[in-house]
Formats: C-alpha cells, sequence, structure tokens
C-alpha cells in the first residue's frame, strides 16, 4: 500500500496539542486543538484510534473509532471535539448473545493517519456486567461458583464422592497433581457419567434452569 490508512495530502502542515479524554456514561469525549502552522489555509482530518491492552478477546491493536474534519486559516488554531459513543466500544459476545463493552485503560491516540499518531491519552471505561448462562458445558467450579447453582448441586456431588470413596488416600498429592483444580475443570455435563448413573442430566439442567433464572 502507498500510504497508511487515513493519510491525506495536503499544502499546508498541522500540529496537535492539549488533548484531553473524558469517560462518561455515554462513551468517550476526546478534545483537542489544531493548529496551521503551514503558509496557507488548509482542512485536516483529525482521527481516533482506540486500543485495550489485555482485552479479553481478539483485537486490533489499535481501530478507528472517530474523525472530524477541520478547516484551519493559515497560523490558527482551533478547537475539536470528537464523541466515541459507548455502542462503538462493544463487541459481539457470543456467550450471552448481545454487544459487550469490555471495561479497562483503554489507549486513546490522535493524529492524521493510522501511521502519523500524534497524540496518546489513556480513558478508564466501565464494562458491562456479563452473567453467562450456566450450562451443562459449564465446568464444575463455574456451577460451584453460583451460589443458587451450589446450594442444589453439592448434596449430589458430595453423594457422588462418597460413594466413590474419594479422600481416601493422597494419591493425588503423591502424583503432584491439584484434585481440586483437576475435578473443577470437567463440564458439569460429564457428571452423570462419572457418577454411574447416580446423578442424571435431567436433575443437573433443573438445578441450571433454577439458577438462570434468578440471576
Amino acid at each position: 500500500m502507498t500510504f497508511p490508512f487515513g493519510h491525506g495530502l495536503s499544502y499546508t502542515t498541522f500540529a496537535y496539542s492539549d488533548l484531553t479524554v473524558t469517560s462518561g456514561a455515554d462513551g468517550l469525549t476526546v478534545e483537542l486543538t489544531v493548529t496551521n502552522t503551514g503558509t496557507r489555509d488548509g482542512r485536516e482530518v483529525v482521527q481516533v484510534y482506540l486500543g485495550l491492552p489485555g482485552s479479553a478477546v481478539a483485537r486490533p491493536r489499535r481501530e478507528l473509532r472517530g474523525f472530524a474534519g477541520v478547516v484551519v486559516p493559515q497560523g490558527q488554531s482551533v478547537p475539536v471535539q470528537i464523541s466515541i459513543g459507548r455502542d462503538d466500544l462493544a463487541y459481539w459476545d457470543i456467550r450471552v448473545g448481545r454487544f459487550v463493552v469490555e471495561g479497562g485503560d483503554y489507549e486513546v491516540s490522535v493524529g492524521a493517519s493510522s501511521r502519523d499518531l500524534r497524540l496518546f491519552a489513556a480513558a478508564p471505561v466501565a464494562g458491562d456486567e456479563v452473567r453467562v448462562p450456566l450450562t451443562l458445558d459449564s465446568s464444575l467450579a463455574e456451577v460451584l461458583a453460583d451460589p443458587v447453582a451450589s446450594a442444589g448441586l453439592t448434596p449430589l456431588f458430595e453423594s457422588m464422592m462418597s460413594g466413590m470413596g474419594a479422600g481416601d488416600d493422597d494419591s493425588g498429592a503423591a502424583m503432584g497433581v491439584d484434585l481440586g483444580a483437576m475435578i473443577g475443570s470437567i463440564p458439569i455435563g460429564r457428571l452423570p457419567v462419572f457418577s454411574g448413573g447416580a446423578v442424571t442430566a435431567q436433575s443437573l439442567q433443573t438445578i441450571l434452569d433454577d439458577a438462570n433464572a434468578r440471576r
């Protein structure tokens, strides 16, 4: 590609300064000053890119999330304000079937193109509360972390483990295996097999449905 994304040609030059980013319930407000440092009037397209280091989902390092075209007379400065709606921060979460905003400190980069970034700031964004429905594919640890599901499952689980003779030896510790972590990672839907039929899929589903309904 000959030019980076967002690149534009102009007969003058511009300087960027005084970046401030305000977080609010509706999203982000980006404000800065653009100064025409050249010898003639000109028009600049100011671009705002966002990134979230350590994001829990796969996403580009930076994404264009706002821009504004401004005309600046030679030797003068103009204020620029760009609003980025909360919806523009969201991604589609397949676990809950809706758009979700991930919380964190977003990196805000402002410049004339994706390769000509002039100003940088960090903006804290409050994330959406996501309650992932419990299913038979949920791990035992995830189900036990829910108070309602745990209350219904614990008696069944204790009865099953008692029948299997759990806790009669220290073979797990001897092998250097964290049995608690290993058991906690098992999908809850596998319990009917491990219990030899003492725990049924129907009884598990009833517990999960009750827990999901009370969330």
